[in-house]
């Protein structure tokens, strides 16, 4: 059977995971439009700019995964780490919502 569990999370945390969502989508969104601008130039790939641009996309992309694991040693109750659980963010609300299996 599948539960969820509900659990406040502090502003502070939220802003963080938030912030580094939007700056991790926003290279992300940036890295596909010049693919798309230089499609027809193979040597974009190995351009300075785009080097520039990936680079940023994946040290976005592990402070954006560390935070999400540290904050989910946090806060999601270690008898439900220890099972089959997914869980999401609700930013608006500063809230963390956690589903998981019980047997």
């Amino acid at each position: 059977m599948k539960k969820e569990m509900k659990i406040a999370l502090p502003k502070e945390v939220v802003i963080l995971l938030e912030r580094l969502h939007y700056e991790y989508n926003t290279i992300t969104d940036n890295i596909a439009f010049l693919i798309e601008q230089y499609k027809n130039d193979e040597s974009f790939l190995d351009s300075p700019l785009f080097n520039k641009y990936q680079d940023r996309q994946v040290a976005k992309r592990i402070e954006y995964e560390t935070a999400k694991q540290e904050m989910q040693d946090t806060y999601v109750p270690e008898e439900i780490r220890n099972g089959i659980f997914s869980w999401e963010v609700d930013f608006p609300r500063k809230t963390l919502h956690i589903y998981y299996e019980v047997n």
